[in-house]
C-alpha cells in the first residue's frame, strides 16, 4: 500500500483528494495550517483507519521533513490562492507557494499552481 502526503489536504480541493486517496487503500498524511482549509472537510477520510492530520506550515522545514519519512509520494496543494490577500502580503505567497516547493526535503514532489502565484508573476518586471 502506497504512503502519500498531501500538503493543503484541508481545503477543497486537497480534501477531495484525500477522500479519492483513501479509497483506492493509500495510506495517507495530510499537512495543513488550516489558515483556509478546515478540519470538517476531512470527516468522511477520518472514518478510514488510513488517515493522519498534522497541523503545521509547509514553510517549516522540521515538520515537512518528518511528514515526508517514508512517503512513497507528495502532493503539495498548499497555497495561498486569495488574490487580494497575496497582493497585500507578497512575501508570504512567495514563501507559500513557490519556496515551500522548491525547498522540499522530498525529490519527488508534484502539485498545482495557484492563481495568486500567476497574479504575483504578473507584477514581476525583468531588470
Amino acid at each position: 500500500m502506497a504512503n502519500v502526503l498531501v500538503t493543503g489536504g484541508a481545503g477543497f480541493i486537497g480534501s477531495h483528494l484525500v477522500d479519492f486517496l483513501v479509497n483506492k487503500d493509500y495510506e495517507v498524511t495530510i499537512l495543513d495550517n488550516l489558515s483556509t482549509g478546515n478540519v470538517s472537510n476531512l470527516k468522511q477520510a477520518f472514518m478510514k483507519d488510513r488517515v493522519t492530520f498534522v497541523q503545521g506550515d509547509v514553510r517549516d522545514f522540521v515538520t515537512v521533513s518528518k511528514c515526508v519519512r517514508e512517503k512513497d509520494a507528495v502532493i503539495h496543494l498548499a497555497a495561498l490562492t486569495n488574490i487580494p490577500r497575496s497582493m497585500e502580503n507578497e512575501t508570504e505567497t512567495f514563501d507559500v507557494n513557490t519556496k515551500s516547493r522548491v525547498c522540499s526535503p522530498f525529490p519527488k514532489t508534484t502539485g498545482a499552481s495557484p492563481c495568486s502565484t500567476l497574479s504575483m508573476n504578473s507584477r514581476i518586471t525583468a531588470p
